[in-house]
């Protein structure tokens, strides 16, 4: 039997108290208050359209799948909501088949430190660049406890930069940048977001503005600075966003190296997000490595940076060149601060005082590693 699969005598009770009860060595976090959303408010969309063998009863498989939850689609039902649709994000962890209790025990725990941590992190936050999560839901046909957020149409980053359609690269990159200096600035202590990538952060479109726009997501590896219970291992981070003080000993190390994630950890990834904006690449997109651990080791240990000769960007762009710079400096406290960034990206190409500010123009990817004429 699973850890969390639902079954005559594991009642929707039985898991609602177990996901908002304290653990000891899991979680420190007494005052959480979890919103369990009432499952009668959603329908699951069946991505696929079949009948289980083995349940008889219509199979639904997931939308998207992540390094270690699944995400669904569902349609709200609740007042207000107008039938908007929804996602489930279900920790995969959670439903690991195991006959051994000890087994089943731990991706339990597992499960209740994942699902707590993200939604006191992310249910605390309210910006117009975060999508909101909206509560909990524990639904019969999902194996675990689900986050529920809005679907966005658009999808992650990485993906719309891949269909090419015409958008405005600097603002996305505001966007980015004011969602980080608002959970940075978060007192008593700030939020590290910790996984900034283009996976990680979902676009949706202003019919006032005309405009498409960032929303920061997935708050699985994020910590509140000074708080015990927040840390999380981040090896399974890609290098290519990943600042060198949360790589270097990971595997050595794993706990160590959680205490390093800062927020300058986020800065570097805004940098290195601002380069995929600009251009369509991936940075280090030229370096020739067998494993990704190996660009890793490169950037951690050996200083490998991108340089404007390597990695020209459109002349246009040559301005964003002193804020990357200044995000990818190797030591964390030698970064700008995403409230630095942030102020550099709104002024635009004036911004070092070296030139004459000029209108930003939309730009799609499979042009932006052209230089302007």
């Amino acid at each position: 039997m699973s850890a969390f699969t639902f079954t005559e005598t594991e009642t929707t009770e039985s898991i609602l108290q177990a996901i908002t009860t304290v653990i000891p060595n899991v979680t420190n976090i007494p005052d959480l208050e979890l919103e369990v959303l009432p499952v009668k408010d959603f329908t699951l969309i069946p991505e696929v359209v079949g009948i289980s063998p083995i349940t008889k009863r219509q199979h639904y498989s997931a939308y998207a799948t992540g390094s270690y939850a699944d995400v669904f689609r569902a349609v709200s039902k609740a007042e207000g909501t107008n039938g908007e649709v929804v996602v489930f994000k279900v920790f995969r962890d959670a439903h690991l088949g195991s006959e051994d209790e000890k087994v089943r025990e731990e991706a339990k725990r597992v499960f209740v430190k994942r699902l707590r941590r993200e939604c006191a992190v992310w249910g605390m936050l309210r910006h117009r660049n975060i999508s909101r999560l909206w509560g909990v839901v524990i639904h019969p046909e999902l194996s675990s406890a689900g986050l529920v957020s809005s679907f966005r149409l658009h999808g992650a980053l990485g993906d719309f930069i891949e269909k090419k359609i015409p958008y405005d690269c600097i603002t996305m990159a505001q966007g980015i940048a004011c969602a980080l200096e608002y959970i940075h600035a978060i007192t008593p202590d700030p939020v590290v977001h910790g996984d900034l990538t283009p996976a990680n952060i979902l676009v949706d479109y202003d019919e006032t503005t005309k405009e498409f726009f960032p929303l920061l997501t997935d708050f699985g590896k994020s910590r509140v600075m000074d708080k015990h219970g927040y840390t999380t291992t981040v090896s399974k981070m890609t290098p290519l966003y990943r600042a060198p003080e949360i790589f270097t000993d990971l595997e050595d190390n794993p706990e160590a190296t959680n205490h390093r994630l800062v927020p300058g950890s986020d800065v570097y990834s805004l940098g290195m997000l601002l380069y995929k904006l600009i251009t369509g690449h991936d940075p280090f997109y030229k370096e020739r490595f067998a494993f990704h651990i190996a660009l890793g080791i490169a950037i951690a240990e050996e200083g490998l940076r991108m340089t404007k000769n390597k990695y020209p960007v459109p002349s246009r762009y040559e301005w964003c060149w002193k804020i990357m710079d200044g995000c990818w400096e190797y030591k964390a406290e030698d970064r700008l601060t995403s409230k630095e960034a942030h102020r550099y990206l709104r002024k635009g190409p004036g911004a070092d005082g070296t030139t004459t500010p000029v209108s930003i123009s939309f730009v799609a990817a499979d042009a932006a590693t052209a230089p302007s004429p």
